[in-house]
């Protein structure tokens, strides 16, 4: 007999969220991706295991 999964267990998925505009999760998620629009990030350099840091912060935008 193979060696196969017999007893799969049942996902458990988180709930569904409207999105819906005026719900407090769109306000949350827009708020966040706001903070995270108007912030500076600085991206650190690695060479083999030393992470570099310059210091020169810069908008990032996907």
């Amino acid at each position: 007999m193979g060696k196969g999964f017999f007893h799969v267990p049942t996902a458990i998925n988180e709930p569904v969220k409207s999105y819906a505009p005026g719900t407090p999760e769109r306000e949350e998620v827009l708020k966040q991706y706001k903070a995270f629009y108007d912030s500076e990030v600085d991206v650190p350099l690695y060479i083999g295991s030393e992470e570099i840091r310059t210091g020169n912060t810069r908008p990032m935008s996907p």
